[in-house]
C-alpha cells in the first residue's frame, strides 16, 4: 500500500505540522532525514533511539500516510516473529514542500531552518520567537 501526496499547499502544511506532538514532530523529523531511503520500523526504532516502536509511534506513522506526508510500502518476510516488513519514506515531492514550508517559515519571521535533505529539526521552527 503505498499513499500519493494529495495537493497540499505550505499553508496546509503548516497548519498540520503546528498541531503536532512534540513527539510526532520527532518523528516526522526521523523519516525526513532518512532522505528518500525507505527505512523499516526498526530503522526508525533505532533512529529514536527506541528497541521499538510503540503502538503510538505506529498510529503516528498511519496518520502521517494517511494524510499523504509519508509514503507506505511493505516487504514479505520469512521471519517466526512476522510475515511482512512496513516501510516508510518521504517522497522528493514532499520533501520540496518540506523545504517550501522552511522557506516559508523563514520568511514569515520564524526561526531559520537547515537546508532540504539535510538534518531537521522541525521543533526550532514551531517556536513563537525568532
Amino acid at each position: 500500500m503505498q499513499a500519493t501526496m494529495p495537493k497540499m499547499d505550505v499553508i496546509a502544511f503548516d497548519d498540520i505540522v503546528t498541531a503536532l506532538t512534540p513527539h510526532k514532530i520527532r518523528i516526522l523529523e526521523t523519516v525526513y532525514n532518512f532522505e528518500h531511503r525507505w527505512a523499516s520500523r526498526m530503522q526508525i526504532s533505532r533512529a529514536l533511539g527506541k528497541k521499538r516502536l510503540t503502538p503510538y509511534d505506529i498510529r503516528a506513522l498511519t496518520m502521517f500516510v494517511d494524510i499523504g506526508i509519508m509514503e507506505l510500502s511493505t516487504r514479505p518476510m520469512s521471519s517466526p516473529l512476522t510475515e511482512t516488513i512496513y516501510i516508510y519514506r518521504i517522497s522528493d515531492t514532499t520533501a520540496a514542500l518540506i523545504k517550501e514550508w522552511v522557506d516559508w517559515r523563514r520568511q514569515n519571521g520564524h526561526r531559520p531552518m537547515m537546508r532540504s535533505r539535510e538534518p531537521v529539526q522541525f521543533e526550532l521552527h514551531l517556536a513563537d520567537e525568532v
